[in-house]
């Protein structure tokens, strides 16, 4: 058995060794991911520059590895840094998977759907911040969730990891979601991940993280990851597709639902490879994963995903 945070840390003691070999680094930010994925694709560690700047380190955990496009993620994280939309980013290694940034104070808080709830500025920050990284001219790579959850399910398949029994249905219908949207917008820059905890908050202002799903893709398809984020807790799904879009559009509305169907049916299937390729991870992948599929058969079930096909077309 591999000891992660051992592992992780030597990976970062061999990354940083020139720039940051003086830093004491110490593990921090507790992952939890039931349901949520609260840094749950990295481990994470803190410390001191010698100029007592503070520093966090993240190393991303295996499973991350085999789904994440790290140069493209840092790329991001620079661009969004640049542009006050991220912390500032000071070392990557992309072949490693370990960057360190700045640490922001104790003042920030992690964003959480009650947080949103009852600062209802923040989350419209969030989504003004996403809005201006889409805005920027970043050289990323053109991808979409359909492909992503047809690798994923691929990957599953040749692994022979076990996954709940509705996914072949819930794979065929994200297929069948592909040919309505598509082609789509044109590809723009975007974060890509709307989970709450990616949102770091402080008294209205917003720092994007995560940044795992960042590539240029249909602006609609990170609209979709807002509304199974934001929908129903916060807002109901036309408030807040008027407030990520900028404007009420029914049939915008209905595609980017059925990006956010497939959304689930990829999160579901991240967790159960996460879960198989950490078996003896504390953090409980598959329950999140389930979570997420849970939302998509419901969708099914209630007859929201067959709407959503008649009125996107």
């Amino acid at each position: 058995m591999i000891d992660a945070a051992r592992d992780a840390r030597e990976r970062l003691d061999r990354a940083v060794s020139d720039q940051f070999g003086e830093v004491v680094w110490s593990p921090t930010l507790e992952t939890i991911a039931s349901p949520s994925w609260v840094g749950a694709d990295s481990l994470f560690f803190e410390g001191s520059a010698p100029d007592g700047e503070p520093l966090l380190a993240r190393v991303l955990q295996p499973a991350a590895m085999i789904r994440v496009d790290t140069t493209a993620m840092f790329t991001a994280m620079t661009a969004a840094a640049s542009a006050g939309l991220a912390p500032r980013l000071l070392f990557h290694d992309a072949a490693a998977g370990v960057c360190v940034q700045e640490r922001l104070g104790e003042e920030w808080h992690v964003g959480t759907l009650y947080r949103f709830h009852v600062d209802p500025a923040a989350w419209r920050a969030s989504l003004e911040a996403r809005r201006r990284f889409r805005e920027l001219a970043v050289d990323l790579p053109v991808v979409n969730v359909f492909d992503q959850v047809a690798a994923l399910r691929d990957h599953v398949e040749k692994h022979a990891i076990e996954v709940p029994s509705p996914v072949d249905e819930l794979v065929g219908l994200v297929e069948e979601a592909r040919g309505i949207v598509s082609p789509g917008l044109d590809p723009v820059p975007c974060h890509g991940d709307a989970a709450s905890s990616n949102v770091m908050m402080k008294d209205g202002d917003v720092r994007l993280v995560g940044w795992t799903q960042a590539a240029c893709m249909d602006p609609l398809e990170e609209i979709g990851s807002i509304l199974t984020e934001f929908a129903p807790m916060i807002a109901s799904p036309q408030e807040a597709f008027a407030a990520a879009w900028g404007r009420h559009d029914p049939v915008a509305l209905a595609r980017a639902q059925l990006f956010g169907l497939a959304d689930n049916v990829r999160w579901g299937l991240i967790g159960s490879i996460a879960r198989a390729t950490e078996p003896d991870s504390p953090v409980e992948y598959q329950r999140y994963g389930h979570w997420r599929l849970f939302k998509a058969r419901f969708a099914v079930a209630s007859g929201e995903s067959e709407r959503w096909m008649r009125e996107a077309s």
